[in-house]
């Protein structure tokens, strides 16, 4: 992909350290629902723990509904999920990114108002997406069963952010200011910092930008305003910058 090459295969070329890139091909729903993708990433991070890799030198994260994913997994290293296989660090990952994350099923935040008429989502269609990756009937669902599903939502009902700090050194979170998911990542990012006033959070958020943005720059193979912040905190961590 255009976007994993120029946001961060050349972060590493441009501070002479080498960088590979690991891209999960989780399943997708309707046909795999939660907690299929949790599962698979939890499994794909454990591969490459148990081969080797030093948390120290992995850099975590995805955009959209990757975001979410990487959210997910946050969530599951300080709060297991029982069919996920556990994930114990002997140190820190070396940074976490979420770009555009998806991180509440919420569809009532002033941004929606705002934006679902130009983001390319909408209320409509992430509570259509929220009942392909969740299934039907989860709304009048009561337990536990998808506490995992939305980080935000599950700080709200089981608190699992206060260690966050334990589990990355830094962290990354861009979202446009025109998207509809704009208010749930300014909750988050006020959440994790009140919660973790040690870690080294960076938030950007984009004036002229909507929804994934950094995608849209890759497909169109030029170095935007998105990539090129990516790449700089990229940079950062790879030099380890503070």
């Amino acid at each position: 992909m255009e976007l994993i090459w120029r946001a961060y295969v050349t972060a590493g070329i441009e501070t002479d350290t080498e960088v590979a890139v690991a891209i999960l091909q989780y399943s997708l729903c309707p046909g795999a629902q939660y907690p299929t993708q949790l599962c698979q990433a939890s499994s794909a991070l454990e591969h490459l723990l148990s081969s080797g890799i030093s948390p120290g030198d992995i850099i975590l994260g995805g955009d959209s509904a990757g975001g979410n994913l990487t959210g997910q997994l946050l969530c599951h290293m300080l709060s297991p999920h029982p069919d996920a296989v556990p994930i114990n660090l002997a140190e820190p990952l070396a940074g976490v990114f979420l770009v555009s994350p998806w991180l509440s099923k919420h569809t009532t935040d002033r941004s929606f108002a705002e934006n679902g008429s130009i983001d390319m989502l909408s209320a409509s269609f992430v509570r259509l997406v929220t009942t392909e990756v969740l299934g039907p009937g989860w709304e009048h669902d009561e337990g536990d069963r998808f506490s995992h599903a939305f980080p935000l939502d599950m700080e709200m009902e089981h608190p699992w952010m206060d260690k966050l700090s334990t589990l990355a050194k830094r962290m990354y979170l861009s979202v446009g200011y025109q998207e509809v998911f704009r208010d749930q990542c300014v909750e988050f990012v006020d959440k994790v910092q009140k919660a973790n006033p040690s870690i080294e959070l960076q938030f950007d958020l984009q004036e002229k930008m909507a929804h994934d943005f950094i995608l849209l720059e890759g497909e169109d193979k030029r170095d935007g305003e998105c990539i090129e912040a990516m790449k700089k905190w990229v940079k950062s961590v790879l030099v380890g910058d503070p």
